[in-house]
């Protein structure tokens, strides 16, 4: 083979492997911007409504002490999940948790706490909450721990973030696993 035909050959050769390289970055770059906006979206939630949300849990509790006269002082944590009765808004399939602080006496129980609850895209709501019982009357709340919770702010789409909840909760039989029903409105700036 001449020189010549060397040098021919390579131009066939690097101007086909140039169209495939061409071809590949093409579909990459398409690949790309299909990709890109999936990848980025995040859960869009109205900037107020109303909402309604079960959170199964499991209580942790770290210190159980014996007040006397019948009063026990617990300190410790609820995790679990959250669902949005709705099927998808806010709070749906968030992770929950709740550091809490309660005692126990004769007369039934008060215990209150704060929650950090985090949405699929890492976002957090706060808020705060308190409840006493056991609940007195008719209804899926009797015997359980009823009360309200104050959405006081967050972080990212959930900034700024304020609302009012009424709640009840409690264990499933002895425990240590439980569920709460919360019912509230908020609003984001």
């Amino acid at each position: 083979m001449s020189r010549h035909e060397l040098v021919g050959s390579s131009k066939v050769l690097g101007s086909s492997m140039s169209k495939r390289t061409g071809c590949w970055m093409l579909c990459l770059f398409v690949l790309g911007l299909i990709a890109a906006p999936l990848a980025s979206a995040q859960v869009q939630v109205p900037k107020s409504g109303k909402f309604s949300v079960h959170y199964g849990w499991k209580a942790v509790y770290a210190t159980m002490k014996d007040l006397g006269g019948g009063a026990t002082l617990f300190i410790g944590e609820d995790h679990g999940a959250g669902f949005n009765d709705a099927g998808s808004g806010i709070m749906h399939l968030s992770a929950i948790t709740c550091p809490e602080i309660g005692i126990v006496h004769a007369k039934g129980f008060d215990f209150r706490g704060n929650c950090v609850i985090t949405d699929a895209d890492g976002d957090n709501i706060f808020l705060n909450w308190e409840c006493t019982g056991p609940a007195k009357g008719p209804g899926p709340q009797e015997g359980r721990c009823a009360g309200t919770e104050t959405i006081w702010g967050g972080t990212g789409k959930y900034e700024g973030i304020t609302g009012k909840v009424e709640f009840h909760g409690g264990l499933i039989g002895k425990g240590p696993h439980g569920y709460s029903i919360w019912k509230g409105d908020y609003r984001i700036p």
